[in-house]
């Protein structure tokens, strides 16, 4: 049946495309890409010669543009702290937001490092051993964003919005909020911390330690700096809760660097995320800096 045809002269068709490249919404967000593309649509249909039926096709082309919303993945720190009004802040709201909807979740032991066999631990299981497996992952954050919209696209929808205006789902898994804290932050314009600010060698001796904490801290640009202390803070809270979540510094050493490491060195047996799990463990239990 042709479906163009005099009983049916139009078709509506729902277009619906998905970003999840962080570094493709990148350069939508600096307007050095547009959405422009062309479809092709098949349509099959029969003609009849008499009483034999030929088949035949016909190809329609449809033009499509959109016009792109700033998104906040792949966004940069400092536009994310800018409001509308022009006032700044010292985190992005949409941070702070996810790690409200968390903290309420703080004592399931199974947030940031489910059972695969879990009710959706299966994605962040996927997370883990894609970045366990894979060294040197540029791909990381391109994965972490697949996953999340396309198992928890309400989420997405709610921290993809500049104006912050709408809520974040109360019905969210809240290992799927933990996945979309990772996501967001492994898909900034630039990660956390430079990789030129990460150690090049073992550091044991507890002075030295120290002095490298402190003097990663003072080289941090001020929202970097603001945003990390921020997460210290809330993996500290996290670490108050550890005999109901079981979450000991290592293991939030580690969640930190799969939160604020760049992702060519996120893989869990890179050298340099080695040589920074014991200046987090440092700085997440030490009481004097």
């Amino acid at each position: 049946m042709n479906i163009l045809g005099p009983d049916n002269p139009t078709i509506e068709l729902t277009v619906r495309a998905e970003i999840t490249n962080a570094q493709l919404a990148r350069r939508f967000n600096d307007g050095l890409d547009t959405i422009r593309t062309n479809l092709v649509i098949h349509e099959y249909f029969y003609e009849y010669d008499g009483e034999q039926r030929i088949p035949q096709v016909k190809d329609h082309y449809l033009h499509v543009e959109g016009k792109w919303i700033d998104s906040v993945f792949g966004a940069r720190l400092d536009d994310l702290c800018r409001l509308p009004t022009g006032a700044t802040l010292g985190v992005p709201p949409q941070l702070w937001r996810i790690l409200d909807a968390l903290f309420q979740f703080r004592t399931l032991p199974d947030l940031f490092f489910p059972a695969a066999a879990s009710r959706v631990g299966e994605d962040i299981y996927f997370f883990r051993d894609s970045i366990a497996t894979t060294r040197n992952n540029t791909n990381q954050q391109q994965i972490w964003l697949q996953r999340i919209v396309h198992k928890a696209p309400d989420l997405v929808e709610a921290l993809d919005d500049f104006s912050n205006s709408k809520e974040i789902p109360v019905n969210v898994h809240p290992q799927h909020l933990a996945a979309a804290l990772i996501a967001f932050l492994n898909a900034l314009a630039t990660p956390i911390i430079p990789i030129s600010l990460l150690p090049t060698t073992d550091i044991q001796d507890p002075a030295e330690l120290q002095a490298f904490t402190r003097d990663l801290l003072q080289r941090l640009p001020a929202a970097n700096y603001n945003v990390f202390i921020y997460l210290c803070s809330f993996a500290r809270q996290l670490f108050k809760d550890k005999e109901h979540n079981q979450l000991n510094p290592s293991k939030l050493a580690s969640l930190l660097a799969d939160a604020c490491l760049p992702p060519e060195v996120i893989a869990v047996e890179h050298p340099q995320r080695l040589l920074i799990l014991p200046v987090f463990t440092y700085l997440l239990t030490t009481r004097t800096l």
